[in-house]
């Protein structure tokens, strides 16, 4: 997520965060945005508040650079106005785990999970992102067994088995496994095992 505004580069995203956090002050904000150039004694009157409320509310506006308040002195009487100074846009970038409830089942049983590293590793084509992947298969590993050495990397015995091979069938590590491309476009997972069988 970026937060796109026309402002000075050195307010943090959390000012401007907090400042539009509550509901009252966004309708502020789009009421002088609507309006451009109002005086303070407007908003008191158009939203019903008490000065010392209003000042709360465009003083968390002013910081985070989106409205500018301008003292004017005019037949001797002193007026505050306000204007807009940023128009402020949310752009949501969606990231490949945007799909994940797609993909995931509603339940996911231990016998499941050898199936599912593999649907993982070669089959899914909204994940490409290895190390999204490791991540994901590492936290449910962790749930799943934790307690038990069947879910462990049968080669190395010492990290989570997230990859199965395509050939034994056993959970391997992303050290000790490996994604092979088939001629056909195809994808398998094979062990270091199975590949120096193959191939001696």
């Amino acid at each position: 997520m970026s937060m796109c505004t026309s402002m000075q580069s050195d307010i943090s995203l959390e000012t401007i965060l907090k400042a539009i956090s509550n509901k009252k002050r966004l309708e502020i904000f789009d009421y002088i945005t609507k309006e451009e150039f109002l005086i303070k004694t407007e908003l008191i009157t158009h939203f019903g508040l008490q000065r010392a409320g209003l000042d709360f509310h465009l003083t968390a506006l002013e910081e985070a650079g989106l409205i500018g308040l301008l003292e004017i002195k005019i037949k001797g009487r002193k007026y505050v106005f306000i204007f807009p100074k940023a128009t402020l846009r949310i752009d949501l970038d969606l990231l490949e785990t945007s799909s994940l409830q797609d993909f995931f089942p509603s339940k996911l049983l231990e016998d499941d999970f050898s199936n599912f590293t593999e649907q993982f590793w070669v089959e899914s084509s909204a994940i490409k992102d290895p190390q999204t992947i490791k991540k994901i298969l590492e936290k449910l590993v962790s749930k799943l067994g934790k307690d038990s050495s069947e879910y462990y990397c049968q080669r190395c015995k010492n990290e989570p088995g997230i990859m199965k091979c395509s050939e034994c069938l056993k959970l391997f590590c992303t050290e000790c496994a490996k994604i092979i491309e088939k001629k056909d476009d195809a994808k398998i997972t094979l062990c270091y095992d199975c590949i120096e069988d193959q191939f001696s």
